[in-house]
């Protein structure tokens, strides 16, 4: 017998933002953490570094060029900002 159950939408929706929300935190912290330890090394080291902490969060399957772009980035010294839409 199927059970009969309202879904909060608007609930659900806020709920889905938030956790948005502390997923980008953690990626952004991660990005800031990666960016000061990959100053100078060679790109081709950075990038397993990138996607063990990319896949550690959760984030699912990292595109190369994305990594390629991301290790490059931030073997250069520069950070990658975290938004969410």
């Amino acid at each position: 017998m199927p059970s009969n159950f309202k879904v909060d939408e608007q609930g659900l929706k806020r709920a889905l933002r938030q956790a948005g929300k502390h997923v980008a935190q953690d990626a952004q912290r991660e990005f800031d953490r990666l960016a000061r330890q990959s100053k100078g090394r060679p790109v081709a080291a950075v990038k397993p570094t990138v996607k063990r902490m990319w896949e550690r969060l959760g984030l699912g399957r990292l595109a190369e060029p994305q990594l390629t772009e991301y290790a490059t980035e931030l073997a250069a010294g520069r950070t990658i900002n975290v938004t969410t839409r």
